[in-house]
């Protein structure tokens, strides 16, 4: 349903649709296409393009799918927007991210104190308990 794909989409910090919005349909379904593909060839997906050219509202658009995300993303989706970061607002979205990931965890751990240790955490915490 509708009112539970932007509960999921909301506790993973996807934004929401802006109040003026125009759609280009076949940039969201080429997006669409390849998080399908994570389906069977776990990886990444990269949107780049100039900014303020649209990546972050059609990206967050091909996420409003319910099939999409029962069948390629039961867990969730956890959203992150870097940009430009210095090292110290880097380390704080790494900790944040970390933070969000491990909230069901029975260990409780500190925050990762450097960059490297956070990528380490991310690391292991995308094989072992996010593998898709």
């Amino acid at each position: 349903s509708l009112t539970l794909v932007k509960t999921i989409l909301c506790e993973g910090g996807v934004p929401q649709r802006p109040v003026v919005f125009v759609t280009w349909p076949k940039l969201v379904d080429a997006i669409k296409k390849k998080l399908y593909c994570l389906g069977s060839d776990p990886g990444w997906v990269t949107v780049y393009g100039m900014a303020g050219c649209g990546k972050t509202v059609l990206t967050a658009e091909a996420l409003r799918d319910p099939q999409l995300l029962e069948d390629y993303f039961p867990g969730g989706v956890h959203w992150i927007s870097t940009g430009k970061q210095d090292k110290a607002g880097l380390l704080i979205k790494l900790q944040n991210l970390c933070s969000r990931l491990e909230h069901d965890s029975t260990l409780s751990q500190r925050p990762p104190l450097n960059i490297e240790e956070a990528k380490d955490r991310l690391r292991l915490l995308m094989l072992r308990k996010y593998p898709r």
